[in-house]
């Protein structure tokens, strides 16, 4: 199932961070969102700049948040990355903006 991205009330004042769950290499790949204003202090995240690549052969992170669940269509250059960059045993705090966009938000890309 498609995850259903909640609505940023002023998406000029406030942003997605992905929290990329621990694991493996293999394992799949699981992020929380956390939402924070950028006026206020926000957890140190790191952000990450890649190229999207095609599109031809997605893979998917499913996202857990709360009582929700869905997977976000991402394609096989970020799934890599995050693979790479994930520890195995804590969290990691990261933005970026093929996941903390949502991008079928026209308004909420235009920012």
């Amino acid at each position: 199932m498609e995850f259903k991205y909640d609505r940023l009330a002023r998406p000029d004042r406030e942003i997605r961070i992905a929290v990329l769950q621990p694991g493996t290499f293999d394992d799949p790949i699981i992020v929380q969102f956390v939402r924070r204003e950028l006026a206020r202090a926000a957890p140190a995240y790191e952000a990450l700049s890649y190229v999207w690549g095609p599109e031809d052969d997605p893979s998917h992170v499913e996202v857990n948040l709360q009582a929700r669940t869905g997977k976000v269509r991402i394609t096989q250059n970020l799934d890599i990355a995050l693979r790479h960059l994930r520890y195995k045993e804590t969290t990691r705090y990261l933005w970026i903006d093929a996941l903390c966009i949502n991008q079928a938000n026209n308004a909420e890309k235009s920012v």
